[in-house]
């Protein structure tokens, strides 16, 4: 249970720089499996690379998201601005407690030869 980080919301597939997704987090009671609201909720999300880690960590908080659509339920609306691999973190203390991470590759704009 905890914290599902779902990178595909909306039916939204690939995602490409300078889109702007939505990304969605469903928190649960890992007993009940009931949705739930955290006491505490952080994101974090940068791109990875093998030469220096993550970078340009942008940091969020439960204020930042959206949360009109339910309990449990939080949006971070997010513009991928350059290609790469970038990691969503998000942490959650109460109910759930739990570390959880999502990878998302994002590609250039494709070009047209013509």
């Amino acid at each position: 249970m905890g914290v599902k980080i779902d990178i595909s919301a909306s039916g939204q597939a690939g995602y490409k720089v300078g889109q702007t997704r939505v990304i969605e987090f469903t928190c649960t009671d890992d007993i009940t499996g009931e949705a739930s609201d955290p006491d505490t909720l952080a994101v974090r999300v940068g791109v990875y690379t093998s030469e220096r880690g993550v970078q340009g960590v942008a940091s969020y908080v439960a204020g930042d998201l959206e949360h009109t659509v339910g309990t449990g339920l939080y949006q971070l609306v997010y513009k991928f601005e350059q290609q790469g691999k970038y990691i969503v973190e998000v942490s959650t203390t109460g109910t759930p407690t739990t570390v959880e991470t999502e990878e998302i590759q994002v590609q250039p704009q494709p070009t047209w030869s013509a």
